[in-house]
């Protein structure tokens, strides 16, 4: 078939020889062959039929494994990568439901790993994409665009905007880990979070995970995707105050739920602990904002505050005197805007003694 001088005649045989194999099921041995100078209508043939799948089919042969396979065998592992990102965007597209996302998080995992065997100046793979307007955090280098449909030569309304972007292992591992996020709520609760199915952008992503109570997954993406913390501490604080409301009942807020779902090794006692489940919620809160409040700042002591001033509720006695530690005349202004002139009152007092000499140790 390779010395055939024929080319017609040689990518027919070519064709046939594939057909051959894959209705055998013998896969091993189709990727085994040296294809020498057929080897990209080899791979054109099998990337056409991969594309031409159907994916919801659970009986047909995975032709996007199979060119995986046939990749890592020769160490070409960016294309390798390249083929198993394209698996990806075709589930997320075009297959919903569990099984999908699973395959999903999979396949991410071998495009990391497959990048991460690569030399880091060519760790990098080329991602097809319509232009549109996205809020993505996701890191994006354009190289080229302006793609014309086949369809009609000069009307404006036939030009599509390709994109091409520049994806490393650090937007892999963005992507991943959204999906993986998405992956986690569906197992928590695949019928509340049924939405989870479809793509979602991180902001819709990290909303679902405050929802779900799954607070320390939703902190490690807004650190990975350099969002802001605010959201889940105000997410956090909506559900203790719900609980402050309601009369520590379980039934609105399973604060169990809230410790078993997040990694703090920290809250294990509290958790057992012989206490309200309102006091549990706050040592949570309390602790979160310990670990992310960036040393000599109240950005995040602020949200806090001012959320719960927001709904009729002073302040807790640990977080104001840590807050008036730092930035007494933020805290004050605060009080005011939401009256509660008596706590602004007896505050003011106590920040006047300081300047006297007395109670300076509870002020900056």
């Amino acid at each position: 078939m390779i010395s055939n001088p024929d080319l017609s005649q040689k990518k027919i045989c070519l064709r046939q020889f594939i057909v051959h194999h894959c209705e055998n099921r013998q896969l091993s041995a189709l990727t085994a062959f040296s294809y020498n100078n057929i080897e990209e209508e080899f791979v054109n043939i099998i990337e056409s039929r991969a594309r031409s799948t159907d994916l919801l089919s659970s009986n047909q042969i995975n032709y996007y494994h199979l060119l995986y396979s046939y990749f890592v065998r020769d160490s070409n592992y960016r294309r390798a990568a390249s083929v198993m990102y394209e698996f990806c965007r075709r589930l997320s597209q075009e297959v919903n439901g569990l099984e999908s996302i699973k395959q999903q998080v999979n396949a991410y995992l071998i495009v990391l790993n497959c990048l991460k065997i690569i030399n880091p100046k060519y760790s990098w793979i080329v991602k097809h994409s319509y232009k549109r307007e996205t809020s993505s955090p996701l890191t994006k280098r354009k190289l080229h665009s302006n793609a014309k449909r086949a369809v009609g030569g000069d009307d404006e309304s036939a030009k599509r905007s390709l994109e091409l972007e520049i994806m490393d292992s650090n937007d892999m591992k963005r992507e991943y880990e959204l999906v993986k996020a998405r992956l986690r709520l569906l197992q928590k609760d695949e019928k509340t979070f049924a939405i989870a199915n479809t793509p979602l952008d991180a902001t819709e992503t990290i909303t679902l995970l405050i929802s779900a109570s799954l607070f320390d997954l939703a902190f490690n993406l807004c650190s990975l995707l350099k969002l802001k913390y605010e959201p889940i501490f105000e997410g956090i604080v909506s559900k203790y105050i719900y609980l402050v409301q309601s009369g520590n009942s379980y039934e609105i807020v399973d604060v169990y739920d809230c410790f078993v779902d997040n990694d703090t090794p920290s809250l294990g006692f509290i958790n057992a602990a012989d206490m309200a489940p309102v006091d549990k919620m706050w040592h949570l809160i309390a602790t979160y904002l310990h670990k992310y409040e960036t040393e000599g700042q109240t950005c995040l002591k602020r949200c806090v505050a001012e959320k719960l001033l927001a709904n009729g509720l002073m302040i807790p006695t640990c977080l104001k005197l840590k807050y008036q530690k730092q930035n007494c005349p933020e805290l004050l202004r605060l009080l005011l805007t939401y009256d509660f002139i008596e706590e602004a009152f007896d505050l003011s007092i106590e920040y006047m003694r300081a300047f006297e000499g007395k109670g300076t140790e509870y002020f900056d």
